[in-house]
């Protein structure tokens, strides 16, 4: 009877052991469970931190680019519009600079290196609110088809326009490049770049590069608009 007993006192021992062992198991799970969540909570909160800093940067690098652009576009309108007029009495100077600032092709300086970081490595797990994982995914999209426009703009200017522009006209003249050290005054081959208003091909091509601005510019209302709205859910 005494050594049922202290086998029976043996058992009940033994699994309050096994109990208090299990029971400090599920503790230890507990608290590196809470671990785990709170370094991905403060993950989560740099990840936002930086997204909302790399945001407000290209907010404002769309609108200085977005001026730019309507500028250029604004001056090759002006260009286009005197082919086939008499140029008489237009000024070879005002010619030059319409010239100058069409012959370009304002492209986004953003930054997407912390967006494309969990973007286009599938990542977007880490963004815990669903509306913004949301946003966030449109704008990878948005993105990519803004970034295809404007690839076709610059490959149209320095495919098609510039090299056309090269035989018919002095870049010199028109300053387009900028002031070049040692290089005095314009061209002494071509001085009045006046004859290119009467070429049909040299329309045409300026034609196409307004046309490409133009699409490029319309995308940026929506692109400020998305910019915009992902802001405010990061500041939630």
């Amino acid at each position: 009877m005494i050594k049922e007993n202290k086998i029976n006192k043996y058992i009940l021992y033994a699994i309050g052991e096994i109990i208090l062992v299990v029971i400090g198991i599920l503790i230890a799970l507990s608290i590196n469970n809470w671990n785990e969540k709170e370094k991905s909570r403060d993950s989560e909160k740099l990840l936002l931190t930086n997204l909302k800093e790399e945001f407000n940067f290209n907010l404002i690098q769309l609108k200085q680019t977005k001026n730019q652009i309507d500028n250029s576009t604004g001056q090759l309108v002006k260009l286009i519009n005197l082919f086939g007029t008499k140029t008489d009495t237009l000024g070879i100077d005002y010619l030059n600079k319409l010239i100058n600032d069409g012959l370009w092709g304002p492209m986004l300086n953003s930054n997407q290196d912390v967006f494309n970081s969990i973007y286009d490595n599938g990542k977007m797990d880490l963004v815990s609110n669903p509306e913004l994982r949301k946003m966030l995914l449109a704008w990878g999209s948005q993105l990519e088809k803004f970034e295809h426009a404007e690839k076709n703009m610059s490959i149209n200017l320095n495919r098609n326009v510039l090299p056309k522009m090269e035989k018919l006209i002095s870049l010199r003249n028109s300053d387009n490049f900028g002031i070049v050290k040692g290089v005095e005054g314009g061209s002494k081959i071509i001085i009045d770049n006046r004859i290119i208003l009467s070429n049909l091909e040299a329309e045409n091509v300026f034609f196409d590069h307004v046309w490409e601005l133009e699409n490029v510019a319309s995308l940026y209302p929506s692109l400020s608009i998305a910019i915009e709205k992902i802001i405010v859910q990061l500041e939630k």
